[in-house]
């Protein structure tokens, strides 16, 4: 790790947000703040009179207008789209009624706000002496990684579940070389699956993690559990108001119905468990949550996380999953584990995978992971390739009587070690008469082709290195340059620009041509880091 590095790893969910800290020295700590409880933040926020945002503890307790609470749940791309805003506000209180502010405004808002406290209060630290961090949208992202200074990755969120073994590693769980590891990261509104292959010692570091095949992601999660005991509570309580602003506390009603499903196991078939609801006036509401109650309440979700198991554990593989890891707020739930427990003894008896230990930090896994992950991320020095990746360009030749257009390919990556970026010279020709020109990246190991849409060149007889003219046909040359890098988070993508090497007005508005579509993932079999990490 670079000296005087601090690294924050940021796991924004639906129900709670965790910030956990890398300092130099290799400490691990979670992040407490006022607005936080045991460094758990709640994932409320609400603007106040000045148009400040608050959030956390601070916002759930403001009075007057109802939080802004299920924000993540609203996100474009969300597979929680389809959850009907009457079951989010009806859940127990809030809002999700973002009137002109978007979902992208708040989490803005929020993270440069977060942004700025953290600096305050690691500032003076011996760990942080650089610069401050400029945070980038991450808008659909379930966790971001700061490096002081100053950078910021984004981890995808199906891509978070490779992080949370490296949380394994600090306790020890059972984990051998060459285990096929089914990691199952059960937040609040989803359950992210990665199948990981476990490789042996890698210089003095206990393992490292290779993803087999696309991470999957289900609609289920804790959410769902807190929906079905909110309904039961409504049905059992109709004069329950519908507004939670004529509640005293509506978060801690929350925290309370949440605290029912965490403590719930299930052994002995008579567990009760109280609430009280506090309303205006003075007026109570208790109510009882019965054993049959609460396995009501986990059935569908239970049954959607046994599902995708079973489905990941029967999908053609080269390897057979040996182990299986529940993180996250549902994943240390211990009904759930017995469950999942309990129904793979039945299924497989003897021959199935086992499930590992509970995480000592489950819900804090994913950011403690990536935290871990991004320090892995400074000493990559190249990539080791498995496949030969080449760029097609258009191309015009002279053939007999007339101008036809062909492809040529240049290739960028071969088989063995290679840097993660580079750029090289290109001479591309077009039709005067083409209507658009397309640049093909190809896969050779993978059969994939991507396509790049390359803009147009607004005055092509200026910025052509030459013209070639057969009739009434005629085409231009030009020299481009092409940038490629290979961004590394818990996934690869490539990453292309095309530029006109010697444009004849560099400063004009279509000097650079450039490609739309210029990002695309790179399937982990094709491409490992080096070292591994």
């Amino acid at each position: 790790m670079v000296q005087n590095q601090v690294f924050i790893a940021v796991d924004f969910g639906a129900y709670k947000t965790i910030i956990t800290i890398l300092t130099t020295l290799g400490i691990l700590t979670t992040w407490a703040t006022r607005n936080a409880n045991d460094g758990i933040i709640p994932s409320i926020f609400k603007y106040n009179s000045n148009g400040q945002l608050m959030w956390g503890r601070g916002a759930a307790a403001s009075r007057g207008r109802e939080p802004y609470i299920w924000v993540k749940l609203m996100l474009d791309g969300s597979p929680d789209m389809v959850t009907q805003h009457q079951n989010l506000r009806d859940i127990l209180g809030g809002t999700v009624e973002l009137n002109n502010i978007g979902t992208g405004k708040i989490i803005s808002d929020f993270l440069r706000d977060l942004r700025d406290r953290l600096w305050m209060d690691l500032r003076d630290s011996a760990d942080c002496k650089s610069t401050g961090v400029s945070p980038s949208q991450i808008a659909g992202q379930t966790a971001a990684v700061w490096s002081f200074g100053p950078q910021l990755r984004a981890l995808d969120g199906l891509g978070t579940t490779i992080a949370l073994p490296m949380s394994l590693k600090l306790n020890g769980n059972g984990m051998q070389d060459g285990d096929i590891l089914l990691v199952c990261d059960c937040g609040g509104s989803t359950t992210d699956i990665s199948v990981l292959r476990v490789n042996g010692n890698n210089e003095n570091r206990p393992f490292t993690f290779q993803r087999l095949g696309d991470p999957t992601s289900i609609r289920c999660g804790g959410f769902d559990v807190d929906l079905e005991l909110v309904q039961q509570l409504r049905t059992a309580h109709p004069d329950l108001p519908r507004n939670s602003r004529q509640w005293v506390g509506a978060a801690q009603a929350r925290q309370d119905i949440s605290s029912v499903k965490e403590q719930f196991s299930g052994m002995t078939g008579t567990e009760v468990h109280a609430i009280r609801i506090q309303l205006q006036r003075r007026l109570m509401i208790d109510h009882r949550f019965y054993h049959n109650d609460l396995v009501r309440a986990f059935a569908p979700t239970v049954q959607g996380i046994l599902r995708a198991i079973h489905a990941r554990i029967a999908a053609p593989m080269d390897a057979r999953i040996t182990k299986i890891i529940l993180a996250g707020g549902l994943g240390k739930s211990a009904y759930l584990r017995r469950r999942v427990e309990r129904d793979l003894t039945r299924a497989y008896q003897n021959t199935g995978p086992r499930l590992l230990g509970e995480l000592q930090h489950s819900v804090q896994a994913v950011s403690r992971g990536a935290a871990l992950y991004a320090t892995r991320l400074q000493g990559v020095r190249g990539f080791q390739s498995n496949t030969t990746i080449q760029v097609v360009v258009p191309f015009v030749v002279r053939i007999g009587n007339e101008l036809r257009e062909q492809s040529v390919a240049h290739v960028i990556i071969q088989p063995g070690l290679v840097p993660s970026q580079d750029d090289f010279p290109v001479r591309m020709r077009f039709l005067v008469t083409a209507p658009e020109q397309y640049v093909r990246v190809c896969s050779i190991r993978q059969a994939q082709t991507h396509r790049l849409a390359l803009h147009p060149i607004t005055d092509p007889a200026r910025d052509s290195e030459m013209s070639l003219e057969h009739g009434q046909q005629g085409a231009h040359e030009y020299l481009f340059r092409v940038y490629w890098r290979i961004q590394l988070g818990t996934s690869l993508f490539m990453r292309w620009s095309i530029c006109l090497e010697n444009p004849r007005n560099p400063d004009g508005p279509h000097a650079p041509v450039g490609v739309v579509n210029m990002l695309h993932r790179i399937p982990p079999e094709d491409l490992q880091p080096f070292p591994a990490i």
